[in-house]
């Protein structure tokens, strides 16, 4: 996401490795997708930043994981062969208590070995999900930003 933090243009990057998925390729499409993930896991460089979104912004005493759910499946037939394909997964993001429908523009592969690789990105709107983006006099943050992801899942 994208602040102004005392007068300058910062881009936060928060990262986690606290994340469960699953993922069911049958005949060629994704018919079953989930991913769960810790929200009080994700840090940034800063630590105030990342107690503050903890706490005030994104309250994970209240709601601790945030979760994408696919809702259409996706023809995946191109990636079997371990090649790369362009998708867009169709979906529902549950986040801060509000479940709201998402979509995310995904590259897919599929291993030899049956594992399921998937990267890409959700836009979100901070409001939609009752989130009230910071705007403290020395930061401003964007009230919209993404959640990019790289999942590795194993069969």
């Amino acid at each position: 996401m994208h602040e102004v933090l005392q007068g300058n243009d910062v881009n936060v990057v928060g990262r986690t490795k606290d994340v469960q998925g699953t993922a069911t390729v049958d005949g060629g499409s994704l018919t079953k997708a989930s991913v769960t993930v810790q929200v009080a896991s994700i840090t940034t460089p800063e630590s105030r930043r990342d107690e503050y979104f903890r706490t005030q912004a994104l309250q994970t005493d209240r709601y601790p994981t945030a979760t994408f759910a696919l809702t259409e499946p996706v023809d995946v037939s191109g990636a079997l062969d371990g090649s790369t394909e362009d998708v867009t997964l169709t979906g529902t993001m549950d986040l801060h208590g509000v479940e709201e429908p998402v979509t995310a523009d995904a590259q897919v592969a599929v291993t030899k070995d049956g594992g399921v690789q998937v990267v890409g990105s959700v836009p979100i709107t901070f409001a939609d999900y009752g989130v009230e983006a910071p705007s403290l006099g020395f930061v401003t943050v964007d009230g919209k930003g993404s959640v990019e992801f790289s999942l590795d899942l194993a069969k």
